[in-house]
């Protein structure tokens, strides 16, 4: 769909070191966005650098959650925008749409991790800046995004999908917490931790390779998930065991939210990099995985330092020097985010303590043993209570009065 047109830039080297040190930039010449001899016409697009602001750029909110989520500029309008290589085309929230002037002018089809499909207006573009890299034309698709905003936890009012990002270079720094948008000619000095990335059409999907329970096997790469693996139904039984003991978890994509089930899996590897056990879940072969056997999500790729380049295939996972902290599991079972009016309970994960006590979706829980539930307890140790220790009892009071006693105990 899009040409690649203007001025190009010199290699950009990346040095894969344990810390997955420095960017190596060469002497530039700052270069606009010269207009093409044959201008774009309808979703078409061309883009360009300007070498200046090829920097890191903060990484919004990341203690909230593990996506990358950035500033961008969409038309001259500043946005927070969350980096999704699962999104076959770019989204902007309705209401902010609304905002900025976007004029749809046709309709594209999207379709959800559970496979749900919806119809969805189309909107012209004129341009999108992020950091150095900047793409004039093409077009973007108009949703509701704010359930999935809010479930998030990192507010994006945006969604740069692989439209974009299957034309440009990404390195992901956990340990300063930046991402930098580079030039397809970026490369890596130290091919010794290089796995497989490919593109895969359609909608552009980043695929790759790891090992699960020592069998090799073939993943789209999805950095809009935050699960840490999403198996297909129809391999689940192949890859899951017999013996294996099963929850639920709630998703949320832009077909709303979804349950689905949850289980954990042993001996994970992916770029030579062990992840030891693995939470994953199911997803409906409806969605167009490129014929692999599931997703990986930011759940794992959130624990490495990131390199991806799909134009010349390159993967890199290093471990960042400060490890990010330990997995937060409930030993409740109840999700929900806490408010100030307390914890909207919007499901009860299945065969866990809360179920067993009889709290339901849709209940609303004021207190944890007498005291107030409040908006600040998120991303804070206060909102351990629910993580253990295995045997403790905890007190929850309705909001609409009457308590309920739940035991603490792993039950997946």
């Amino acid at each position: 769909m899009g040409r690649r047109e203007g001025r190009s830039c010199k290699g950009i080297v990346v040095r894969a070191l344990l810390s997955f040190a420095a960017l190596l930039l060469p002497q530039m010449v700052h270069a606009e966005c010269p207009p093409p001899k044959n201008p774009p016409t309808g979703d078409q697009f061309y883009y360009c650098f300007d070498a200046t602001k090829i920097i890191p750029q903060p990484i919004i909110d990341p203690a909230r959650g593990p996506y990358v989520v950035v500033e961008v500029e969409l038309n001259g309008h500043k946005l927070p925008a969350l980096l999704d290589t699962g999104a076959g085309i770019s989204v902007v929230d309705s209401s902010v749409a609304n905002e900025i002037g976007l004029k749809a002018s046709g309709s594209n089809q999207l379709t959800a991790i559970d496979g749900r499909k919806t119809q969805a207006p189309e909107a012209p573009i004129d341009q999108l800046v992020i950091g150095g890299f900047a793409r004039k034309g093409g077009a973007v698709v108009i949703t509701d995004l704010r359930s999935m905003s809010q479930i998030a936890r990192q507010p994006f009012a945006m969604i740069v999908g692989a439209d974009v990002l299957s034309q440009v270079a990404l390195a992901v720094n956990r340990d300063n917490q930046t991402v930098i948008v580079m030039p397809s000619n970026a490369h890596v000095s130290d091919t010794s931790q290089v796995g497989p990335l490919r593109l895969q059409q359609p909608d552009n999907m980043f695929m790759t390779e790891m090992s699960i329970g020592g069998r090799a096997r073939t993943v789209r790469l999805d950095t809009g998930a935050d699960d840490e693996l999403i198996l297909l139904d129809k391999r689940w039984t192949d890859i899951v065991p017999s013996n294996a003991r099963t929850t639920t978890m709630v998703g949320v994509g832009t077909a709303g939210m979804f349950i689905k089930p949850l289980v954990r899996l042993a001996n994970v590897k992916i770029g030579g990099q062990p992840i030891n056990d693995s939470l994953a879940t199911q997803t409906s072969s409806a969605v167009s995985t490129g014929g692999s056997d599931g997703v990986v999500g930011m759940g794992i790729l959130s624990l490495f330092n990131l390199f991806l380049n799909p134009q010349t295939g390159v993967l890199v996972l290093t471990q960042p020097q400060k490890l990010g902290p330990p997995r937060r599991e409930t030993m409740v079972g109840i999700l929900g985010p806490p408010t100030d009016e307390g914890i909207n309970v919007i499901h009860v994960m299945a065969h866990s303590p809360a179920e067993a006590a009889g709290l339901k979706a849709g209940d609303r829980i004021c207190t944890v043993d007498g005291e107030k539930v409040r908006a600040a307890w998120e991303g804070t140790p206060k909102n351990d209570w629910m993580t253990g220790p295995a045997g403790k009892t905890v007190v929850l009071g309705r909001c609409g009065g009457g308590d309920v006693r739940v035991t603490l105990q792993p039950f997946y």
